[in-house]
């Protein structure tokens, strides 16, 4: 798709905007996190370069007028160690990746 994210670019994302990666959880310094992404076994989609699956978070309300749900989309990590499970918002990931292409070889 158009609008997937790479893991590496949200891997560029984590380490250019997170001034530490200790698990606020159980909090060990540093961390390993592991990623929410298209590479998970059994996934007949999966392609070469491994992407960020989109989650959505659908709200109670609905809109009035097609009666689609409200909600947040976010990206997804977790501690390897606790399982504790942080979500990072989608629209921050995308302008910081559109302010700051990554430089193709």
């Amino acid at each position: 798709m158009a609008n997937d994210v790479t893991t590496q670019d949200f891997i560029r994302f984590l380490n250019a905007t997170r001034a530490q990666s200790t698990c606020p959880a159980c909090g060990k310094s540093p961390s390993k996190w592991g990623l929410f992404s298209s590479n998970w076994e059994g996934n007949d989609d999966a392609g070469e370069e491994p992407v960020m699956e989109l989650l959505f978070h659908r709200f109670r309300k609905v809109r009035e007028e097609d009666g689609k749900p409200y909600g947040v989309s976010t990206y997804a990590m977790f501690c390897q160690s606790c399982g504790h499970v942080e979500h990072i918002y989608q629209p921050v990931v995308m302008e910081w990746l559109n302010a700051n292409p990554a430089k193709r070889a």
